[in-house]
């Protein structure tokens, strides 16, 4: 990684992106204490094989970003779950989209997406291809 010139106190709010669509994401950091500075961007330059799933979620009775989505997934056995959040700190924000790392496992069992209030509904897939980003509207599923 390129190390910060910057004190991190001075430079909490940062951005999460994608660049280049990998599941090691890089992190772009602004100071806030010199706002006409470049931002920094730290790149995650170890190679990873591990795999991942990314979801776009969309909501129709729920709120449009599914903010509040509860992501449950189970991979080799082991259940996790997410909540969807609205953005990152103070002054940032990040990816709108999900990555739930998957390590080494070559599937995940199943994915469940619990749509917030007013919604309340439940979508539970299973045959889900990994390392790559899939969007899921509330009620229609996997769409292109």
């Amino acid at each position: 990684m390129t190390p910060c010139p910057y004190a991190w106190p001075n430079s909490a709010p940062y951005l999460r992106v994608g660049v280049g669509l990998v599941p090691a994401l890089p992190v772009c950091i602004a100071d806030t204490e010199r706002p006409r500075g470049a931002p920094l961007l730290l790149h995650n330059n170890a190679e990873s094989k591990n795999n991942w799933l990314g979801l776009k979620l969309r909501g129709t009775t729920a709120n449009p970003d599914a903010i509040g989505a509860t992501i449950k997934w189970s991979v080799g056995g082991k259940i996790h779950r997410r909540l969807k959040n609205a953005g990152g700190s103070f002054m940032s924000s990040h990816d709108p989209r999900e990555i739930l790392g998957l390590a080494k496992a070559e599937k995940v069992d199943w994915l469940e997406i619990h749509w917030p209030r007013p919604s309340q509904r439940v979508d539970r897939f299973t045959d889900l291809p990994i390392n790559r980003y899939l969007t899921i509207v509330e009620g229609k599923g996997i769409v292109k």
